[in-house]
């Protein structure tokens, strides 16, 4: 056993060094942005129509599809949670956290913030307006909406604020614990809000899922810039000085 241990200690070595972490971000946004198309593709064919309105009426009553599922309280609990994504909740947390960076003298993380989150809005409104996707009708809506629903926005939203300041929070934190915790619990908040959308019938689960990779890749497309602006600045500089 620690034959072996001592042969992957240097391959985990470079897996979690800086060019490895870099490569991993690629991958998964590479990934994140091969699944939205594929799920584009699933609602322009509606190939998977039914099965989603099936899967929404599961969570109804059958004898009355404006009741939901689950005890009586749980309807108000997923649109506690919902609001989580909401513009109010997400430029609330933005702009706390802003000033917690600003405090820091992190001034840069502060610009890096201000456009992950303005880019992922505008990315939200122009995926939004190229699809123009109408709203499940297969149930009752238990909350009130207007927009298109592909990709849910409250997903993108959450993905690239959660995820952000997530990553943020863990960076700051001593331990390798701590860091785990903020990035499981803001992953952990992007999926209930996702899943939420889809309890209170405002939107599809192809809707959510795309939701979830639109943000996810945005987030990781503006942090991997910021990584290679901080990289090859110094360089930069050094050759301006020749």
């Amino acid at each position: 056993m620690q034959h072996v241990i001592s042969r992957l200690r240097p391959r985990l070595k470079i897996l979690f060094s800086s060019e490895g972490r870099f490569l991993l971000a690629l991958l998964v946004a590479s990934a994140c942005v091969w699944g939205f198309i594929a799920l584009a593709g699933i609602v322009g064919a509606e190939s998977h129509l039914e099965l989603e309105e099936a899967w929404m009426r599961a969570l109804r009553d059958p004898a009355d599809p404006a009741r939901p599922a689950g005890p009586w309280w749980l309807a108000d609990l997923a649109r506690d949670v919902s609001a989580l994504g909401g513009a109010t909740v997400v430029v609330l947390l933005s702009m706390l956290a802003a000033v917690f960076l600003l405090l820091r003298g992190r001034w840069r993380r502060v610009l890096l913030l201000v456009a992950t989150i303005g880019g992922g809005y505008g990315l939200s409104s122009l995926l939004k307006d190229l699809f123009a996707r109408e709203r499940p009708d297969v149930v009752p809506h238990l909350l009130e909406v207007h927009s298109a629903s592909f990709p849910s926005g409250h997903s993108l939203s959450s993905s690239v604020v959660y995820l952000t300041i997530g990553v943020f929070l863990a960076q700051a934190a001593p331990r390798k614990r701590e860091k785990l915790f903020f990035i499981a619990a803001a992953f952990a908040l992007t999926a209930l809000i996702g899943a939420s959308r889809v309890f209170l019938g405002v939107h599809y689960p192809t809707d959510v899922l795309a939701g979830w990779c639109a943000g996810t890749a945005w987030a990781i497309a503006c942090g991997l810039v910021a990584t290679w602006l901080r990289r090859w600045k110094p360089r930069l500089s050094s050759q301006e000085t020749k």
